[in-house]
């Protein structure tokens, strides 16, 4: 029940989210991990590239519904898990390093997020995105409602927040999220070898032309975060909050 680091060879780092029994959704200490760990790849000089994959047959799972109970009886605690929603992603975005994930199966809520945070994504022919906060109740402001409409377009991006709707491999290969589709067995050693190509690039060429490209996101999305996280945190509060779905 962790965030897995191990180096592999080339510059490239592997980072698993290794949590297989409960379908890899975070708990509060690997949520919290996942808003710190980006800096700490960018500052080790032996790290050129990263890759993001699930242990077993789901990339992640989402939030902890274990947590739920407490997001909605502790302000506090709440107040805390709003702030690391917002550096997740906003550390992901500022992180220097190229990040590839490897959709090992469905990429659910926060674990959307995390898949459209990266800059690669290569998934499998069943793996799926899926962003279902609406459907549980909740605002979808942890970055779904930010990163979806950049990166797929408005009309997608409603189908999916509005209504829950999946974006499968084909799907997200047609709307160029996806770069590759390649089978199970494949989907680690491709995501590593693109990864290895990246970690190959002149670095600092590299990390200065994501970090501009990224800004298109952040511009729009300190605004827009922080209003999210605010609805969102009013969710809890709801009669609705918890009906259904994995955030």
């Amino acid at each position: 029940m962790s965030i897995d680091v191990a180096a592999v060879d080339g510059g490239v780092t592997l980072l698993t989210i290794n949590r297989p029994d409960k379908a890899n959704a975070l708990n509060a200490a690997m949520h919290l991990k996942l808003t710190t760990i980006w800096q700490e790849l960018a500052d080790d000089e032996t790290v050129r590239a990263v890759v993001i994959t699930g242990a077993g047959a789901t990339f992640c799972g989402g939030g902890d519904r274990e947590a739920w109970d407490r997001l909605r009886s502790d302000r506090s605690y709440r107040r805390r898990r709003m702030a690391e929603a917002r550096n997740l992603l906003l550390n992901m975005l500022r992180c220097e390093l190229p990040l590839v994930a490897a959709i090992n199966g469905p990429a659910i809520g926060v674990g959307c997020t995390i898949a459209l945070a990266s800059d690669v994504l290569i998934m499998s022919p069943t793996s799926y995105l899926a962003d279902p906060h609406v459907s549980s109740g909740i605002v979808a402001g942890d970055g779904g409602a930010l990163l979806l409409p950049l990166l797929v377009g408005l009309p997608l991006a409603r189908q999916v927040l509005y209504m829950g709707r999946r974006i499968d491999a084909d799907t997200a290969r047609r709307v160029d999220l996806a770069s590759d589709i390649v089978p199970e067995e494949a989907l680690l050693p491709r995501a590593l070898e693109i990864a290895a190509k990246l970690a190959a690039q002149p670095p600092e060429a590299l990390r200065d032309t994501k970090r501009a490209v990224n800004l298109h996101i952040l511009q729009q999305g300190l605004v827009h975060l922080e209003f999210g996280s605010m609805a969102e945190s009013g969710s809890f509060d709801t009669d609705a909050f918890g009906r259904r779905g994995n955030t």
